[in-house]
């Protein structure tokens, strides 16, 4: 399900995707490699990986400015 504070969701990124990084996010220190993984992971092309990458960070701030 979308939250409303998640209407500008680019089409390639969905849940899983979402969860996954929230998973991978508390086991490496680096997320600049996740870009690759989830090309790996997830059979997506590099520009889509990127592009659900960068989402899942925009989000991941907002829910940090939320609990502020």
């Amino acid at each position: 399900m979308v939250s409303n504070r998640d209407v500008n969701r680019p089409r390639v990124v969905d849940d899983e995707h979402m969860t996954f990084l929230d998973s991978l996010s508390k086991r490496v220190d680096n997320m600049f490699i996740a870009d690759a993984i989830l090309v790996d992971e997830f059979s997506v092309s590099l520009s889509d990986a990127r592009l659900i990458l960068r989402h899942w960070l925009e989000m991941k701030g907002r829910r940090q400015d939320d609990k502020q």
